[in-house]
């Protein structure tokens, strides 16, 4: 078998060895189960398709044979599937582990042959291409609908992605295995009209007073610099000491004194980048909502202070008798999923407050907290601190790669004309809802709250059907979604 390549685990194992024979049987193990029929033969209780078994035959022909093996050895030694694949199936790729021993023969001692068993845990040839497929019009304003063509001989499972072109309370996706249903289909109203008011749609030095001094003692005699995608940056953290962070504070103030009072829900969604590229960096960003006194109503604070570890920590405090810390989560601020201020998702947060309860947001989790003595006072101010600590420059080596506030908005909700209904999704709000593994997500974020008990994620079966999403009654825009999935072969 000349010129063949067979690929595991990243290494190419055509370099080493020659391929004599690769046996791949048609289909995978199955298993019946039957009982006695009552007069002749038997009935099938159960069919089950069990894994696949790829055994590769070869040669090795090598000077250093048994340093060859060891090296081998290391690259077998999974404990989980990892990618397998094969020249003469060049759009495909396994999922495999090796099993049982690999055998070897000795022809010579220069010379040895043997036998590798690859078994294929969900026993399926992977498509090495995502199909992506576009949604387009239903009949209805609130349906777009698509169909896809699965030519593979098993069931694919998408990820679906649905963008909200306005507030909305509710999606369905319809697929030929059922409905999952995300959100509370109960509120749909079709004289829905949102009473409210915006106060900040973005957040930049044009549109922010710059102060010199902040509520939490930090040093603010630096500047910012906003991006022509509204991404506010550090440009210069200021004069510093050795005790203290140093950086700049912008506040934007609100016109409405009621807001947060009463039936007026101050609401507040905001997306951070966070994320280093070296373990030395340090930084600190904080979001802050002040009343008209520059009081502390309720705080984010996002920090590394490490140089020797990769931990930052994401704190909640509130206000009100006394500034006091609510919520502290550490997490690494890598690029890894572990961190969601990532640069490449949303870092999406938001503040809410109803009189005397605040809400705070944290990892696809809301966390509220009763504070009686600030039910009358309104949120007045939003403002924004970014800085690095006092002895440290803002260079590579010293300072967060990507430290940033990408976005800000900041609106009162008049719930007596809601009727108590806060809308789930925003305009602008990215949806994933994924069927191998299963999740859900918006902006990034899990959010598992969201699902329906008796519902069922989708999943796309071979030939060709439809996917249909359903969104709330009172959308007068299209939703924008499209679907991406993997076909399979068994």
């Amino acid at each position: 078998m000349g010129n063949f390549n067979v690929i595991f685990n990243g290494f190419d194992l055509s370099t080493v060895m020659r391929f004599t024979d690769i046996k791949r049987k048609i289909g995978n193990e199955r298993g019946v189960k039957v009982y006695d029929a009552p007069l002749f033969g038997v009935n099938i209780q159960d069919v089950t398709i069990g894994a696949k078994i790829i055994e590769v035959h070869f040669t090795l022909n090598n000077d250093d044979l048994e340093d060859l093996k060891h090296k081998l050895a290391g690259v077998f030694s999974t404990k989980i599937p990892a990618r397998l694949s094969f020249s003469d199936e060049p759009t495909k790729y396994y999922m495999a582990i090796v099993v049982n021993e690999v055998d070897i023969e000795n022809l010579a001692r220069w010379f040895q042959k043997g036998k590798i068993d690859f078994l294929i845990p969900d026993g399926i040839a992977h498509a090495v291409d995502e199909e992506v497929v576009a949604f387009s019009q239903g009949v209805a304003l609130n349906e777009i609908i698509t169909e896809i063509k699965n030519d593979g001989t098993v069931d694919s499972y998408p990820t679906v992605k649905v963008t909200m072109p306005s507030d909305n309370n509710y999606i369905g996706i319809v697929s030929p295995n059922g409905v999952i249903s995300l959100g509370n289909a109960e509120r749909l109203d079709l004289t829905y009209v949102p009473m409210v008011s915006s106060y900040i749609r973005k957040f930049t030095a044009n549109d922010t007073t710059k102060v010199g001094t902040s509520p939490t003692g930090d040093l603010a005699g630096g500047t910012f610099a906003t991006a022509s995608d509204g991404r506010v940056t550090l440009a210069t953290k200021g004069p510093w000491d050795a005790k203290k962070w140093a950086g700049g504070y912008y506040v934007n103030a609100i016109a409405d004194t009621n807001a947060g009072i009463g039936n007026l829900t101050f609401y507040s969604k905001f997306q951070l980048a966070f994320e280093t590229g070296l373990m030395s960096q340090t930084g600190l960003i904080k979001v802050v909502y002040l009343d008209k006194n520059n009081n502390i109503i309720a705080m984010y604070e996002v920090h590394k202070a490490s140089t020797v570890e990769n931990k930052a920590d994401f704190t909640m405090y509130y206000g009100g008798n006394m500034l006091r810390r609510y919520k502290s989560f550490s997490f690494v601020p890598s690029n890894g999923t572990g961190n969601p201020f990532r640069a490449s998702t949303h870092g999406s947060i938001d503040f809410e407050k109803s009189g005397g309860d605040l809400r705070f947001f944290w990892f696809g989790k809301p966390y509220g907290i009763a504070v009686p003595e600030l039910a009358e006072v309104a949120v007045a101010k939003v403002a924004v601190y970014i800085g690095q600590f006092g002895t440290r420059d803002l260079i590579p080596s010293h300072y967060v790669s990507i430290l940033a506030l990408k976005s800000m908005m900041a609106e009162s909700v008049n719930r007596d004309v809601q009727n108590g209904v806060k809308t789930i999704f925003r305009a602008g709000d990215v949806l994933e809802v994924t069927s191998n593994p299963k999740s859900i997500k918006v902006n990034g974020q899990p959010r598992n709250d969201l699902y329906n008990d008796g519902s069922n994620f989708p999943t796309i079966p071979t030939g060709t059907s439809k996917l249909a999403i359903v969104g709330s009654s009172w959308l007068t825009q299209p939703l924008q979604a499209e679907v991406k999935y993997r076909k399979g072969w068994l």
